[in-house]
């Protein structure tokens, strides 16, 4: 599974499309740059468009985790 199902898998909850659409094309493009999850989760573009709680949710989710770690292998 790639980072972008991992992330959409853990946006379902959310039940928020466009949103998600938006905001895992924004995450994939910035790790495809070399940026690390936790700077990415930091930026104002996501900042803008996630409270605290779904951020944190994110970075403490395993199998993201590992889809980040498989995407800059």
């Amino acid at each position: 599974m790639g980072i972008a199902d991992s992330f959409k898998n853990f946006f379902e909850s959310f039940d928020a499309n466009n949103l998600e659409d938006t905001i895992v094309d924004y995450i994939v493009n910035q790790i495809d740059e070399g940026k690390v999850l936790s700077e990415i989760m930091d930026s104002p573009f996501v900042k803008n468009r996630l409270n605290d709680a779904q951020r944190d949710q994110i970075l403490n989710n395993p199998e993201i985790a590992q889809a980040t770690l498989d995407e800059v292998k």
